[in-house]
């Protein structure tokens, strides 16, 4: 991770995830935060909520899903109130 040394020099960092899909994903960002301390902001890029191929038995986006499990704070850019 190139995050090392940018962590090193006290900067802030955000990171975006595009590319692994659900709980992978939330995995990697939730690793990644508690790794690398410079890292202030982790965003995960996935596939559109209505895709059911990413939803679980309830309908539930999955990504949505392992967020809201999260210890983290998370922000989705579907809210009526994100601009």
């Amino acid at each position: 991770w190139a995050l090392h040394s940018v962590g090193a020099q006290n900067h802030s960092v955000a990171l975006l995830l595009d590319g692994p899909k659900g709980r992978v994903a939330v995995r990697m960002a939730e690793d990644a935060l508690r790794r690398f301390p410079g890292l202030r902001v982790a965003a995960i890029h996935d596939v559109p909520r209505l895709d059911r191929r990413y939803r679980d038995e309830d309908g539930r986006h999955l990504t949505r899903v392992a967020m809201e499990a999260s210890p983290c704070l998370q922000v989705f850019s579907d809210e009526s109130w994100y601009v």
